[in-house]
């Protein structure tokens, strides 16, 4: 006990001789900051910067209306190339009884023999109508025949011709599909090329098209049940079921057909007429949406042609025709509307089809020159 209280005193005397009786112990003082040294190399590599954000894509709607003013753009101008760019690589545009074009390349080519043929080729939109990725279109294509166009030789005549397409869209923006009606008699015939009656030359809208953008809402829905009936009707071949489904003073234009059908009275005729053609005709949906008044409705029929329609006589050989209805419908009644078809599908499969006028003169001089041109030893 005695070592240790004799430790503690002398550690403590040092500080007992310096303070004084009362006096504070001052407090210890912080160690002094380190200097800041500056950091050396980082041992790694510095982390990229961070990719900007990409900005968000426009709606799809927005994609659409650039589309179409970029076709009208790009054929007005004849700039195929350009316009074959709307589409995606491996998109596909078909023209019942003409043919598919695969690509863009062969989307280019097929529109650059129209720009040949028809060095003023121009097109006009009036109406467009969407329903999330489909788009239907009414056009109409005019231009004078002064160039050779898919063997033709010019005829310096104009043509106008009423067109509708329907087309698909990717995300982006790009045309998928397109499925394009006119009819071709109706341009031969405005050429000078067959004799068959055909409309006369259309006009070229001018101005801006109308837009109807589809909503979902339920009274665009039961626009299409009037579509289905009046689909039905014909399958059933129920005369009373079609004429309820119609307006009194129902107007409809048929581009393959020279006039209009215009009241009741006029739409029974054609009922009678296409029924007695096709007996056994049966419909299926491509395209089916409603949108404000007016029903867009794309189909395709299979039936076997049994008897006569207008000028053709019956084949008994089975066919199948595509077509797009643009239908007015007012107070639950079909008031209005327009077909688009090609008259040269349903020609291609009954059997072989007339020469253009042109075409067989031109054959029979070729004959006739190779006949003047055989030896006299050849002759009888």
């Amino acid at each position: 006990m005695r070592k240790t209280t004799y430790g503690a005193m002398l550690v403590t005397v040092p500080i007992s001789a310096c303070v004084g009786e009362g006096d504070a112990v001052p407090p210890p003082q912080a160690s002094p900051p380190q200097p800041l040294v500056a950091a050396g190399p980082p041992s790694a590599e510095p982390l990229p910067p961070l990719p900007a954000p990409e900005p968000p894509k426009p709606p799809l709607i927005d994609l659409q209306k650039q589309a179409v003013a970029a076709r009208g753009a790009a054929m007005n101008a004849h700039d195929a190339r350009k316009f074959s760019e709307l589409y995606a690589l491996d998109a596909t545009v078909d023209e019942y009884g003409l043919g598919e074009a695969k690509g863009r390349e062969a989307i280019a080519g097929g529109l650059q023999k129209a720009f040949d043929g028809f060095p003023d080729f121009k097109i006009g939109v009036s109406k467009v109508f969407v329903k999330n990725d489909v788009l239907a279109q009414e056009w109409v294509i005019t231009g004078t025949h002064a160039g050779e166009f898919n063997g033709a030789k010019p005829t310096n005549k104009t043509i106008g011709v009423r067109v509708a397409s329907v087309l698909t869209f990717t995300p982006e923006g790009l045309i998928k599909t397109e499925r394009r009606y006119w009819d071709t008699s109706t341009l031969l015939s405005q050429l000078g090329l067959m004799t068959a009656p055909a409309r006369p030359v259309a006009a070229r809208p001018s101005g801006e098209p109308e837009w109807y953008v589809a909503k979902g809402t339920p009274e665009e829905d039961k626009l299409v049940e009037v579509a289905k009936a009046i689909g039905g009707a014909f399958e059933r071949k129920a005369e009373a079921e079609f004429l309820s489904a119609l307006s009194e003073n129902v107007s409809w234009s048929n581009v393959i057909q020279p006039k209009d059908i215009r009241g009741k009275a006029s739409a029974k005729q054609f009922f009678g007429m296409f029924t007695a053609a096709f007996p056994d005709a049966k419909f299926s949906s491509d395209a089916l949406f409603g949108v404000d008044d007016v029903v867009v409705s794309e189909s395709s029929m299979t039936a076997t042609h049994a008897g006569p329609l207008g000028p053709l006589k019956p084949t008994k050989k089975p066919v199948t025709m595509h077509g797009l209805d643009i239908m007015v419908v007012k107070d639950g009644k079909l008031a209005s509307g327009s077909t688009y078809s090609n008259s040269l599908e349903l020609l291609g499969q009954e059997g072989p089809l007339p020469k253009p006028k042109a075409a067989e003169a031109e054959g029979d001089n070729k004959a006739a020159a190779r006949k003047e041109t055989k030896p006299a030893s050849d002759k009888k």
